[in-house]
């Protein structure tokens, strides 16, 4: 699976929403699953840009072996390092897809119309 521009932007929204209920101190039903939400993801980022140039395009049986090995590492390091952390917080940090701080006046009105 990939990061694509659709679920950055999804990753996006949920970080910018978690920011703004984040001092909530009581969020009704959806809102509330919506700030607990608890995420995680399993990547091999530094591995795949470590490959050659032009080497995602490659259909070869030998090249998709090696993204399988690489799946199933990445696999096991977050298996070892995460999980237990599975149903208890996210081992994902959203911050980084929350973009800039937002101006208090634009957070200040968004909560007023809860």
């Amino acid at each position: 699976m990939t990061f694509g521009s659709a679920l950055r932007q999804e990753l996006r929204s949920l970080a910018l929403a978690q920011r703004l209920l984040a001092d909530l101190p009581s969020a009704p039903g959806v809102l509330a699953r919506l700030r607990d939400a608890r995420l995680h993801v399993i990547g091999a980022e530094e591995e795949f840009r470590a490959l050659k140039i032009g080497s995602h395009q490659d259909p070869s049986w030998a090249f998709l072996q090696e993204m399988r090995a690489l799946g199933h590492s990445a696999a096991e390091r977050w298996l070892t390092a995460d999980l237990a952390s599975v149903g208890i917080r996210s081992t994902l940090d959203l911050s980084g897809f929350a973009g800039p701080v937002l101006e208090p006046q634009i957070s200040t009105q968004w909560m007023g119309a809860l």
